[in-house]
């Protein structure tokens, strides 16, 4: 006979009473108790060792999105000359006649 059981997690407190972390779906009545330690689950790990981990994965499973230094560099140059850009997008439209009101 196949009876049914459920495997929970609590804590045994100094006291000897036993907390459980959800509640049985057992009907009422007579149960057998096992008790035994749990180790951590999963080694806690950093949010730098975390996202190096992530990283890894993703390169691992063939994505290739990440920038190399030089597009980095590309790209804060790109934002840093970016006045110069609007400033030359102006002097085009005042040469073309075009009345610029910057603000």
């Amino acid at each position: 006979m196949n009876e049914p059981s459920n495997v929970l997690r609590g804590i045994l407190h100094p006291d000897g009473t036993l907390e459980l972390a959800e509640r049985p779906t057992l009907p009422a009545g007579n149960v057998e108790v096992t008790i035994r330690p749990v180790t951590s689950e999963a080694p806690k790990e950093t949010l730098w060792e975390a996202m190096q981990r992530s990283r890894a994965e993703l390169e691992a499973s063939g994505h290739d999105f990440f920038r190399t230094k030089e597009e980095v560099d590309a790209y804060v140059e790109d934002l840093r000359d970016w006045d110069g850009k609007i400033d030359e997008v102006y002097r085009q439209l005042e040469e073309q006649g075009r009345r610029v009101d910057p603000k």
